[in-house]
């Protein structure tokens, strides 16, 4: 999966500015996919519908050993084909990136972000939770087969938990634009 237009161009700004400060510590960004595998079987994504690669499923250990070899890792994004939230060891893995001042990122469908993983992500430290959605609630119902309110309900759960906290963790919403959710884009940032 590509990582998308504006976080390229970040990523790609983030990464000159360092070498251009004489940094030599590669890398800075790891794109890990803790699981390849997801809970819902959206019309757009491959995972459940035809990608033929095998299951996998990254261990904690892998992770930690990956950490401590690589000391100028800065960011490390949790994400890639697949739900991050049914890795029951996300927030130990989320816990010893933060521990080394490793900032990790997820993207999720949100359909699993009750209280018990609101609180646990928060526990451990997570920098940054998108929430990625399709649309407006008919097209995210066709694209996704689940309700769109619901994920709203749970995100702003998280934030309330975030608030209360105080906890720097930032909250923001992605879409795929594409023909069928493009019409709808404008309605849909506003919704946001």
């Amino acid at each position: 999966m590509a990582i998308p237009f504006h976080k390229e161009i970040r990523i790609g700004a983030y990464l000159l500015k360092q070498k251009l400060r004489g940094r030599k510590r590669f890398p800075l960004v790891l794109m890990l996919e803790p699981l390849h595998a997801c809970n819902l079987s959206c019309t757009i994504c491959p995972v459940n519908r035809g990608m033929r690669r095998p299951r996998a499923r990254q261990d904690l250990a892998t992770f930690v050993r990956f950490l401590e070899r690589n000391p100028g890792l800065e960011f490390v994004l949790l994400f890639q084909w697949g739900e991050p939230l049914l890795v029951r060891d996300l927030p130990r893995m989320i816990a010893a990136a933060t521990e080394r001042g490793v900032r990790t990122m997820i993207t999720t469908n949100g359909t699993l972000l009750d209280e018990g993983w609101c609180r646990s992500l928060l526990d451990a430290g997570l920098a940054r939770l998108t929430l990625s959605v399709d649309g407006d609630p008919e097209t995210h119902r066709r694209i996704r087969g689940v309700e769109l309110e619901p994920l709203r309900q749970n995100l702003l759960r998280l934030k309330r938990l975030r608030d209360e906290r105080k906890s720097p963790l930032a909250i923001d919403v992605s879409m795929v634009v594409n023909g069928l959710t493009e019409a709808r884009w404008a309605e849909v940032r506003r919704s946001w």
